[in-house]
C-alpha cells in the first residue's frame, strides 16, 4: 500500500549530491524486479523514480534556496507543497503509464491508480525527507535526566494514544472518544517540547500505527461503512498522514524558528552586553519614552553607582549643571526628530571629579522600522579638550603673558569691526610701546625684560572694561581694543583718551623686579574705527603711526592718529622701493662741484649723489639720502658711490690737466660703522689701482665724535695708506678740541651757514676766522663751503682760507659739463699766464 522510497530517495541526494542517482536507480530497479514486474517495467518505473528524484533535489537546491536543516517554515513549505506534489506527479504519471502500456493494468483505472499512486508517493516525501534531513544533524541532548524522562513520557503517551486511535486498544473503556483528532493534539505538545525531529519520529511511529490499523482492518482505519474499499481506505490514509505532518511538522518548524530568533537574540544580547562591559566606552540605552533602559558596567564604574540606582534616576544627576540644560535640550530634539546626535558635556566620575565626556546617539529600530528608542556611547575626551586647549593657547595666546597674540587680535578686530558697523558705535585701538625697553633688556637682562612686561600685561588687564581686549603683539608692544564706544567720533575719543590716561598713569607706577625697582613709561597711539569696510591692518598700521608721534613728542604720551602723517609714511614706503629699484637698475648718478684754489685753479671736487627717478625726474640727496641711512640701503649706495668715484678717478690719471685732482666723497655715519669699512676701502683701492692720495673722505662731526676710538682706529688705518679726510660741516656740530688733535684730519671744511652771513652777521664773521685761525694752528688745510659772491670769496682769501666751494665758481654738474669745466679754465690759466 505504501513505499515510502521516495522521500528517502530525496533525502539522500540533498545530504550527500547527485552521484547518488545511480543507486537510486538501481534500488528502484531491484524492487521492482523483486515484485515480480518484467525487466521492461522494472526499469521504466525505476526510470521513472530518480528522474523524479533529481528532479525535485535540482529544484530545491538551484531555484528555491532550500535549507536541508529545515530550520526555516518557508523550507518546510516549499517541501511539502511545492516539490513534493510534482515529484509524485511525475512519478505516479510514469509508473501508471507504465503499467497501461503493457497491460498490466486496465486504462479505465488509470485516473484511481495514478491518485494512489500520487499520494502515496507524496506522503512517502512529505514523512520521510525532514526525519532523515533533520535526525542526521547533532540532535538535542535527550540523554540528560530530566530530558529523557520528558522523552519517554512524551512518546509514551504519543504511542499510547495511537494505539488506542489506530489499534483498539481499551476500546471498551474509550468507546467512541478515541478519535483521530486526539493525535494532532499530541502531535502539537511534541512540536513544542521536542522540536522538528520528535514531531518526524512521531508521524513515522503513527503512519506505521495506522498502517497495522488499516491492515488489519481495526480501529480508526478499520471500522469504516465500506471497510472492503480498500482504495478509500488508501485514501483516508494518505489525506489523513498529510494533514498531519503538514500540522505538525509546520508547527514544530514554526516553534524552531521562533526558538532560533529567541537563542539568537539572547547571544546577541549577551554578546552586546560582554562587548559593552569589555570596553573604554561607556555605554548607555533609551526606551520610547525617552528614558535610559540599560547602562553597561563602564558607565557604572565610571561614576561609582549600580544599575538599578541610574535607572531609576537615569543620568541627569551625574551631569555638569552648568552642561544639564543644553544637554538636555539636545537630546529632546534629537529624540523628537529621530535624529542622530552629539554633544560634549562635563559628567562626574566616581572620586568627584568632572570629565569631558563625548556622547554619539542614534535611533534604534526593530526589522520592521519601528522605532525602539536610542544606544549612545560615550568617551572620555578630556586629555583631547586639554590638548586641544593647549593647542588654542599656543596659537592665539602670548606664552609670557598669557594675553590674546596677533592672530587672536586680528581674529576679534573684525568681528569688532562689523559690530560696530552694524551698532552703530565708535570702537578705538591704543596702540602701546614701552619707552627705552632695550636699554632694560641690556642693563638688567631679559629675564628682569619679561618680568617686566608680565607686570604690564597684569595692570592694562586690571584697568580695561569687560568686553575690551589686550594683546600682546610682540616685543614689548602691547594693543587695546575698545569697542562699544560713542556713536559720535568726539565723544568717543574723549572716552578713548580717559582709558588712554588711565593707562599712562598706571604704567607710570614703579614696577618691582625682583630685588629691583624699576620706572618706565609708555608712549600710546590711538586711532577710532567704525566702519567695517577699513582693514585690520590699515587700522594697527594707523595706531603705529601714532604711538611713534607720542615718542616724537617727548614719550610718555598719548597721540591719535593723524592722516597727514600717513601720507608721509606713504610717500616714504614708496621711496624706499624706488630706492630699490633705483639700486638694481642703475638710476643713480654722481655730479661733481668743483674746489678751486685762490688762483681760480680747479683742485678736485665733492661728489654729490643724485637719484633719476623715472616719473619725478631728479631727486637731490636731502629727499632719499636720510631714508638710505635708516633702511640700510646707503651701505651698498655708498660702495657704489666710492667704487664710481675711484674709477673716475683711475681714467683721469692719464691725462695731464687732471691727474692732479681730488675727489671728495661724503661717508654716512652707518657706512662708516661698518666693521669692515676699512677693508671695503682698501679693496676698492686696489681694484681700481688708484693712487690713494687722490680720495678724501669727508666725515660730519656726529660720525668721527660717535665712539672716538673706534673713529681714530679707522682714520689711522686708512691714511696710512694715503688717503685723506675731511671734517665736513665744520663748526656746526660740538667737536671737542682734544679729539681734533686726535684725529688723522687733513683738512676742515667750513659749514656754509657760517659763509652765508660773513657780510651780514657779525658772529659769523668772527668764527669762520677762528675756525681759518685753528686749522693753521693745527696744520690742516682749510676750505669753504657755499661760496657765492666775489666779496665772500675775498673775505675769506683776506682772511687766509686758500680753498673755496660754491655756486660762484660752478654748482654740482654731471661728469661731461665737469670735465668742459676743467678744459675752459685750464685754457684761461693758460692765457693768463702767458
Amino acid at each position: 500500500m505504501w513505499r515510502p522510497s521516495g522521500g528517502f530517495a530525496l533525502a539522500t541526494l540533498l545530504l550527500a549530491g547527485n552521484r547518488f542517482a545511480p543507486g537510486i536507480f538501481l534500488g528502484a530497479f531491484v524492487t521492482g524486479i523483486s515484485f515480480g514486474n518484467t525487466l521492461f517495467i522494472a526499469t521504466a518505473i525505476a526510470l521513472g523514480n530518480t528522474f523524479e528524484i533529481v528532479c525535485g533535489c535540482w529544484l530545491l537546491t538551484r531555484w528555491l534556496n532550500f535549507d536541508v536543516a529545515l530550520g526555516r517554515l518557508r523550507d518546510f513549505i516549499l517541501l511539502a507543497f511545492v516539490v513534493a506534489p510534482l515529484m509524485a506527479l511525475v512519478s505516479a504519471a510514469i509508473d501508471t503509464g507504465t503499467l497501461i502500456m503493457t497491460g498490466v493494468i486496465d486504462s479505465k483505472l488509470w485516473g484511481v491508480m495514478a491518485v494512489h499512486g500520487w499520494m502515496v508517493e507524496l506522503l512517502g516525501i512529505v514523512l520521510l525527507t525532514p526525519l532523515i534531513l533533520t535526525w542526521q544533524q547533532l540532535t538535542d541532548n535527550w540523554l540528560k535526566p530530566k530530558r529523557l524522562a520528558e522523552v519517554i513520557l512524551i512518546f509514551g503517551l504519543t504511542f499510547l494514544t495511537g494505539q488506542v486511535i489506530f489499534l483498539d486498544w481499551f476500546h471498551d473503556f474509550v468507546g467512541q472518544y478515541a478519535n483521530g483528532l486526539m493525535m494532532f493534539l499530541l502531535l502539537s505538545v511534541v512540536a513544542i517540547r521536542l522540536g522538528l525531529r520528535g514531531v518526524s519520529l512521531a508521524l513515522i511511529m503513527t503512519a506505521s500505527q495506522a498502517l497495522l490499523s488499516a491492515n488489519h482492518g481495526i480501529g480508526y482505519f478499520g471500522n469504516h461503512d465500506a471497510p472492503t474499499q480498500a482504495n478509500n481506505v488508501c485514501a483516508n490514509f494518505c489525506i489523513y498522514m498529510l494533514i498531519l505532518s503538514v500540522v505538525g511538522t509546520s508547527l514544530a518548524t514554526y516553534i524552531n524558528g521562533k526558538n532560533q530568533l529567541v537563542k539568537a537574540l539572547r547571544e546577541s544580547e549577551s554578546r552586546f552586553r560582554a562587548l559593552s562591559n569589555n570596553t573604554s566606552v561607556l555605554v548607555w540605552m533609551s526606551g520610547t519614552d525617552a528614558r535610559c533602559t540599560y547602562f553597561n558596567a563602564v558607565w557604572l564604574d565610571f561614576i561609582g553607582s549600580t544599575l538599578e540606582r541610574e535607572l531609576d534616576i537615569g543620568k541627569t544627576e551625574a551631569v555638569h549643571p552648568d552642561d544639564y540644560p543644553l544637554c538636555l535640550a539636545t537630546y529632546e530634539h534629537a529624540f523628537n526628530g529621530q535624529q542622530a546626535f552629539s554633544m560634549e558635556y562635563r559628567l562626574r566620575r566616581h572620586d568627584g571629579e568632572y570629565r569631558w565626556i563625548l556622547d554619539h546617539g542614534v535611533p534604534r529600530y526593530d526589522d520592521e522600522g519601528t522605532f525602539l528608542g536610542y544606544i549612545g556611547s560615550c568617551i572620555d575626551i578630556t586629555q583631547r579638550k586639554a590638548a586641544a586647549d593647549e593647542i588654542e593657547q599656543l596659537a592665539f595666546y602670548d606664552p609670557l603673558t598669557g594675553l590674546p597674540n596677533r592672530r587672536l587680535l586680528q581674529d576679534r578686530l573684525k568681528l569688532a569691526l562689523a559690530a560696530s558697523q552694524r551698532r552703530g558705535r565708535q570702537g578705538a585701538l591704543l596702540f602701546i610701546d614701552m619707552d627705552n625697553f632695550k636699554t632694560l633688556n641690556d642693563t638688567l637682562g631679559h629675564d628682569m625684560g619679561d618680568l617686566l612686561l608680565q607686570q604690564v600685561a597684569q595692570r592694562l588687564e586690571s584697568c580695561l572694561r569687560e568686553g575690551d581686549t589686550v594683546a600682546r603683539l610682540g616685543g614689548d608692544e602691547f594693543v587695546v581694543m575698545l569697542e562699544g564706544l560713542s556713536e559720535h567720533a568726539i565723544e568717543a575719543a574723549a572716552q578713548t583718551e580717559l582709558i588712554g590716561h588711565k593707562i599712562l598713569t598706571l604704567l607710570n607706577q614703579p614696577y618691582r623686579l625682583v630685588t629691583h625697582a624699576h620706572h618706565s613709561t609708555p608712549s600710546i597711539g590711538a586711532t577710532l574705527f567704525n566702519d567695517h569696510e577699513q582693514s585690520v591692518d590699515d587700522l594697527l598700521k594707523q595706531a603705529d603711526i601714532a604711538m611713534y608721534q607720542a615718542k616724537a613728542s617727548g614719550r610718555n604720551a598719548l597721540r591719535f592718529f593723524d592722516p597727514h602723517m600717513q601720507i608721509s609714511i606713504d610717500a616714504r614706503v614708496a621711496m624706499e622701493a624706488d630706492l630699490r629699484q633705483a639700486l638694481a637698475e642703475n638710476q643713480f648718478s654722481l655730479h661733481y662741484q668743483p674746489q678751486v684754489y685762490h688762483n681760480d685753479r680747479v683742485i678736485g671736487a665733492e661728489v654729490l649723489l643724485r637719484f633719476h627717478h623715472p616719473q619725478r625726474g631728479l631727486v637731490f640727496p636731502a629727499d632719499f639720502v636720510p631714508l638710505a641711512e635708516e633702511t640700510g640701503l646707503i651701505l651698498p649706495i655708498g660702495k657704489w658711490v666710492l667704487e664710481t668715484v675711484c674709477a673716475q678717478l683711475k681714467r683721469w690719471e692719464d691725462d695731464v690737466d687732471t691727474r692732479h685732482l681730488q675727489l671728495a666723497v661724503n661717508v654716512s655715519a652707518k657706512q662708516f660703522r661698518q666693521a669692515d669699512f676699512v677693508d671695503q676701502v682698501i679693496q676698492i683701492l686696489r681694484h681700481s689701482a688708484i693712487n690713494p692720495e687722490r680720495l678724501k673722505l669727508e666725515l660730519t662731526e656726529t660720525v668721527v665724535i660717535d665712539n672716538i676710538g673706534d673713529t681714530i682706529l679707522k682714520m689711522n688705518a686708512l691714511r696710512e695708506i694715503g688717503v685723506h679726510f675731511s671734517m665736513d660741516d665744520f663748526g656746526t656740530g660740538y667737536s671737542s678740541l682734544a679729539y681734533l688733535t686726535q684725529l688723522p684730519l687733513d683738512q676742515l671744511k667750513i659749514d656754509q651757514s657760517f659763509i652765508r652771513n660773513i657780510s651780514v652777521k657779525p658772529s659769523d664773521s668772527v668764527i669762520v676766522q677762528t675756525i681759518i685761525g685753528m686749522a693753521k694752528n693745527l696744520g690742516m688745510e682749510v676750505i669753504a663751503e657755499g661760496v657765492e659772491t666775489e666779496i665772500k670769496r675775498a673775505f675769506l682769501e683776506q682772511h687766509g682760507c686758500p680753498a673755496y666751494q660754491g655756486y660762484l665758481f660752478s654748482k654740482a654738474v654731471p661728469i661731461e659739463q665737469f670735465e668742459s669745466l676743467l678744459k675752459s679754465t685750464e685754457e684761461l690759466t693758460r692765457t693768463i699766464n702767458i
